[in-house]
């Protein structure tokens, strides 16, 4: 749990839990903020350009792919943009003239956006992620489609921390955190 607020408190966006006394209170609460339900009064409004992230207490996550590869797929974009870099650095040894400047300034272009994203340290991000949520390294292989309710809903909040939305809702915190607790 500890590991949990730390990075939450690094956080740059905001974090909204939701948790009542009477269970179809904040149930109905998180559907209103996700949009799912009409509220009978009110509006739910999110700035322009913002992003939502939801964790709903129970995840419904099948997924033939690895625990690592799951969170990888959250970022996958980086790949494809590290594996352009690498084709444009090929691709220029060849090049000369106006094309040799495009390929360049699309290099330079795509390896600034790949620095930004913290694409060069993405691998060690995701292991500190599933460390710091309690999977051991050798665990990494298993298969999501294997794992425990509990064991998704730690991986589904794996990819929602790396998919760093604005504002993170979580939906019943206490039973992962409660949980995760015991297991750090």
């Amino acid at each position: 749990i500890a590991w949990l607020e730390t990075y939450l408190s690094n956080y740059n966006g905001a974090v909204l839990v939701v948790t009542h006394d009477r269970y179809f209170l904040d149930k109905v609460v998180s559907k209103i903020i996700m949009g799912q339900l009409c509220a009978d009064e009110g509006n739910v409004t999110i700035a322009k350009g913002k992003t939502l992230g939801y964790l709903a207490q129970h995840q419904n996550l099948e997924s033939d792919r690895s625990i690592y590869e799951e969170l990888l797929e959250t970022r996958r974009y980086l790949l494809d943009i590290e594996s352009r870099i690498r084709e444009l650095e090929a691709d220029m040894k060849h090049l000369e003239g106006p094309a040799l400047e495009a390929a360049m300034e699309q290099y330079t272009r795509l390896n600034h956006q790949f620095e930004t994203e913290n694409g060069y340290a993405l691998q060690s991000e995701i292991t500190g992620v599933l460390k710091g949520l309690g999977f051991p390294e050798d665990s990494f292989s298993k298969t999501v489609s294997t794992l425990s309710g509990g064991q998704k809903t730690r991986v589904s909040l794996g990819k929602l921390l790396l998919s760093k939305p604005d504002i993170l809702l979580m939906d019943e915190p206490n039973c992962m955190v409660g949980n995760l607790s015991v297991q750090l």
